[in-house]
């Protein structure tokens, strides 16, 4: 995987979806929480294996699901030198050290936007306000190692 541009694509919302019909999201206190920035990180080996992880059972949202490595961008992102479109790559290879202690050097891998998924948490007005609104990346990272030497 290599990064290139790819051809724009057509987005849509359900007619359902609280972002579309202009709600507003409240945070866990009441408070306008605004939209949180996220990345995803899929993780394949040389030998075409993915890396997922599994999120632990007591947590409050989607516990024990299968998931790559992610999570949300931290202001003032550390880069790492020759990182191509640095805040995002630099965030998804902090997330994938943190979830699995994995440290890939910049000329190790190489990486492809996937696509953008935006979540609404409930999903539907009729569950109540959003409390929670993410955008997340998702990267494509395709390392030259094979699996054993990334587990």
């Amino acid at each position: 995987m290599s990064p290139s541009p790819a051809p724009p694509s057509p987005s849509s919302r359900p007619p359902f979806c609280p972002a579309k019909l202009g709600a507003a999201t409240r945070g866990e206190r009441g408070g306008h929480a605004g939209v949180a920035a996220a990345v995803a990180v899929l993780l394949e080996a040389a030998c075409g294996h993915v890396l997922l992880t599994r999120r632990a059972t007591t947590l409050r949202h989607f516990p024990s699901v299968w998931v790559p490595p992610g999570g949300h961008l931290e202001p003032g992102e550390e880069v790492p030198p020759d990182t191509p479109n640095p805040q995002l790559v630099a965030a998804g290879l902090r997330e994938l050290a943190e979830e699995t202690g994995l440290h890939l050097e910049p000329r190790t891998f190489s990486w492809k936007l996937l696509g953008l998924w935006e979540s609404l948490f409930p999903p539907s007005l009729s569950w109540g306000p959003p409390r929670c609104h993410h955008i997340v990346t998702y990267l494509g990272l395709r390392s030259a190692e094979p699996r054993q030497r990334l587990q």
